[in-house]
């Protein structure tokens, strides 16, 4: 081809999508013909991927094997983890709670709380798949994102975790955070939570900070309990910015 003639557009389709080919079959060489590192390391390069956050280009330098290799012992191994260590989250009882529970938990209502819960998003990889992509990219963060819904109990342990790529309603509704509540119990949250009758129909009430809203300005009891609140909320602050800080996720 000349230096003035241009490649046609359907040629250039057809070289792209071998090429795609190419690398693929390649890939699938070098996983098929790679050893795999033991069991041992391969569950300790899943707890340094985990721990680390490090990038599968840098696992397969650091244990000799392929991207790919890396990549399906990750898979491989996260759904095993996740079925052996999830008894690991404990859900504590009443009794329990009771027992260990803060000082600034000990007067009514704070004394019926059994999790705070909340909701963030940590910042993930750009999957290859274009609508996953388009599934979490996030327009406020400007990000591929995903969001956890992450329970904590008054005495500041992580009780309960989930994740999901929509309203903190729908995240809530689907995680099944209602099936170990009891009635009588309470769950603490903020303004965003606004959907007490969810909660209601198991008998458990839902505490959220007093707004304004259709009021001309709160009751002295009302201001009191809010702020009584923001300070009972460091704990699931606290837990949140260990999992972001700490790359437990």
């Amino acid at each position: 081809m000349s230096d003035g003639e241009s490649m046609h557009p359907g040629s250039a389709q057809h070289l792209t999508t071998l090429l795609s080919l190419v690398k693929h079959w390649f890939n699938y060489l070098i996983f098929v013909l790679t050893p795999s590192p033991p069991t041992a390391l391969q569950f300790y390069l899943v707890l340094m991927k985990l721990r680390l956050g490090l990038t599968h280009e840098d696992l397969a330098f650091r244990f000799h094997c392929s991207c790919a290799t890396i990549s399906a012992i990750f898979h491989d191994w996260l759904n095993i983890t996740a079925q052996r260590f999830t008894s690991l989250i404990h859900w504590p009882s009443r009794e329990e709670i009771k027992r260990n529970l803060p000082a600034l938990f000990r007067s009514p209502p704070f004394n019926s709380v059994r999790c705070i819960i909340d909701c963030s998003k940590i910042f993930i990889d750009r999957p290859a798949s274009l609508s996953a992509r388009a599934m979490i990219y996030s327009n406020y963060k400007f990000h591929n994102t995903i969001k956890f819904l992450v329970g904590i109990s008054p005495t500041g342990s992580i009780t309960f975790l989930w994740g999901g790529r929509a309203s903190d309603k729908t995240i809530t509704k689907s995680s099944g955070l209602i099936d170990p509540l009891e009635g009588g119990d309470i769950v603490m949250a903020d303004r965003g939570f606004s959907f007490p009758e969810y909660f209601a129909a198991k008998g458990v009430q839902l505490l959220i900070p007093a707004s304004t809203r259709g009021k001309t300005q709160l009751s002295g009891q009302e201001v009191s309990v809010s702020r009584h609140m923001s300070r009972m909320r460091i704990h699931v602050e606290t837990a949140i910015g260990r999992i972001k800080n700490d790359c437990i996720l």
